[in-house]
């Protein structure tokens, strides 16, 4: 009989540490590599007409390629050719167990992972910001916060003479719209604007 299952919202904002932790492992793994053999030596199988037996031994570290398992007893084997040392040229089934991946494969393609912070004390965003950005709100302990941006002084362009748009912006305080809320910011204090999550 189905059931339906009830979800609920982890998260609004930045992702969960569930999911966090796991795309930092990830990002940080490599897809596979070169395979060696592990042991020394490394036992490599023929296969028999009902069972896998011993045919010859190659030495650890020495680099083989697959293209394909199969099973027999119990135990996975790989199709392997050996790709360099007394037996390159030859092939052989090699247990999964026997074999290593060398660990010089590509990294992967990375899952975006926000730079969460936690706050450990009350806090007032925009706390002490003046002019025309003033949008301040409590944040309580606990509050996922994420940084996006810092804002520099952009007055002294103006005053050192730049010209054109970018000079007028520098000298009377050129203000963006964040579009997330339709509040202006003032670019000309330096402030760090964070996410609430």
């Amino acid at each position: 009989m189905l059931k339906k299952a009830d979800f609920a919202a982890v998260s609004q904002g930045a992702p969960s540490q569930n999911f966090l932790a796991p795309a930092a492992a990830w990002n940080s793994a490599t897809v596979r590599g070169t395979l060696i053999a592990r042991n020394d030596p490394t036992q490599v199988y023929k296969m028999g007409s009902s069972s896998f037996t011993a045919d010859y031994t190659i030495a650890k570290g020495t680099k083989v390629t697959t293209s394909g398992s199969i099973g027999g007893g119990g135990v996975e084997y790989r199709i392997c050719s050996i790709v360099d040392g007394p037996k390159a040229g030859s092939t052989g089934y090699m247990k999964v167990p026997d074999l290593q991946d060398k660990g010089d494969g590509s990294a992967m393609v990375a899952l975006p992972v926000p730079d969460v912070h936690v706050l450990d004390v009350e806090a007032t965003l925009n706390a002490g910001v003046t002019g025309s950005f003033k949008f301040s709100s409590k944040l309580p302990k606990g509050t996922r916060v994420v940084p996006t941006r810092a804002h520099h002084d952009g007055g002294r362009e103006g005053r050192e003479g730049r010209e054109g748009r970018e000079g007028r912006e520098g000298r009377e305080g050129h203000q963006e719209v964040d579009q997330g809320r339709g509040r202006p910011r003032d670019r000309n204090r330096r402030l760090r604007r964070c996410h609430a999550r």
